[in-house]
């Protein structure tokens, strides 16, 4: 493996993790919701946008070293589109 190969598979494995955090602290929002509790529910959402924020930083990482090994820009932006459907999925929580 290259190195280029083990950054991309690195920040692959980043995103995953940052993902599945990010669907079970979206998955909690509703149980928040319904304590009606100010603090904790702002803390959620500022949570949840700090987490979709990174999300998005290690994306464009990744895109990057997607087309930086000849990827054609299609098939960047068809994983890319997946990505963004679950930071959407999010943006609607927040």
């Amino acid at each position: 493996d290259t190195q280029e190969e083990m950054d991309l598979e690195k920040l692959t494995k980043e995103i995953g993790t940052r993902l599945q955090l990010l669907e079970f602290k979206k998955s909690r929002g509703e149980d928040i919701v319904e304590r009606k509790n100010t603090t904790t529910l702002e803390r959620h959402v500022d949570g949840l946008a700090t987490l979709a924020k990174e999300v998005e930083e290690v994306k464009v990482k990744i895109e990057e070293k997607k087309l930086e090994e000849g990827l054609s820009m299609e098939e960047v932006r068809t994983w890319s589109n997946e990505i963004d459907e679950k930071i959407e999925g999010v943006d609607a929580e927040i």
